[in-house]
């Protein structure tokens, strides 16, 4: 139970795989971002606002062949 006047904030996060071909040959990487789930609807949509922020960019490492070795 929560004392009183306390605040949930909620924490919303968000991943999907991404390609690098700008950076590199054929390099992909999940970027993971976060954002508080209780933003007013009319704050993501304005000009110049930050309502996401990137936490982390995990690389995904090349697939391994039968032999064992990178594709």
């Amino acid at each position: 139970m929560l004392p009183p006047g306390a605040t949930v904030v909620p924490i919303i996060g968000m991943s999907d795989q991404t390609n690098l071909t700008n950076f590199s040959e054929d390099t992909k990487a999940w970027p993971v971002y976060i954002t508080i789930g209780n933003l007013p609807s009319a704050r993501p949509n304005s000009l110049g606002s930050m309502p996401v922020l990137l936490l982390a960019l995990l690389p995904v490492p090349p697939k391994l062949s039968k032999s064992g070795k990178p594709n």
